[in-house]
């Protein structure tokens, strides 16, 4: 799936427990949304060069680019665009704390 992922030319991830369209709250709610506990996420996030996320009435929230700092802070991945040159110890501390089953 990861090789997937990696060809596609832009990854929409749909946020269903993101409600707000303002950006201070959006903020708060991707810090608490469920999609980054997600075991299968990482790789929708990691491989793709260019993801779109979208909260609960399908608007734009935001993208990989534009919300990156903050999803670094969510996931503890530093670089984004640049994960291959992570240790194998660091991208398993990624996944660590990821629900792969319920």
């Amino acid at each position: 799936m990861f090789q997937w992922y990696r060809n596609a030319q832009i990854c929409y991830a749909y946020l269903s427990d993101v409600h707000s369209t303002e950006s201070v709250h959006i903020r708060n709610e991707l810090q608490l949304s469920q999609w980054f506990t997600r075991g299968w996420t990482l790789q929708e996030l990691l491989a793709p060069p260019w993801v779109v996320f979208f909260n609960s009435n399908w608007l734009d929230i935001g993208s990989k680019a534009s919300l990156t700092p903050l999803i670094s802070r969510i996931t503890g991945v530093e670089n984004i665009f640049d994960f291959q040159s992570s240790s194998v110890a660091q991208k398993m501390s990624w996944a660590a704390e990821r629900i792969t089953t319920e």
